[in-house]
């Protein structure tokens, strides 16, 4: 059986199932392991689970290139869902699943909220590094 969870966003509803997200949550142990060893990760190294479907990775530190990375993903590292860093040539920023951009935008807009600015129609939670 094929279970679909659906996102409410402002500009309509999301299904999951269309992204290539399984509805278990995904394997956390890769996203961690990548976490503890990134470099320029000195001022914030988070992780969160969002809506046991997705994790959002807030990167910022010290350098004078590439000194923040905000990235969403679907079930592993691999699975880039939308990005935003800085770099020598300057800012990068990219959804390769453009049915991402709005929730990336939400998420990047509220980094300081506990909920990433996502509300009740959602979960979030904070990921032990």
């Amino acid at each position: 059986m094929h279970t679909t969870t659906r996102i409410a966003l402002a500009t309509g509803v999301l299904s999951l199932s269309a992204l290539g997200c399984r509805v278990a949550a995904p394997k956390l142990d890769p996203f961690i392991d990548q976490a503890r060893t990134s470099q320029c990760a000195d001022k914030v190294n988070a992780l969160y689970v969002i809506d046991h479907a997705m994790v959002f990775w807030r990167r910022e530190g010290a350098c004078p290139d590439n000194s923040y990375a905000y990235t969403l993903y679907g079930q592993n590292p691999a699975d880039t869902l939308c990005e935003r860093h800085d770099s020598i040539a300057g800012l990068v920023s990219r959804c390769p699943r453009p049915e991402t951009h709005d929730l990336f935008e939400t998420i990047v807009a509220h980094l300081d909220s506990l909920d990433l600015g996502l509300g009740s129609a959602h979960t979030v939670e904070r990921v032990q590094i």
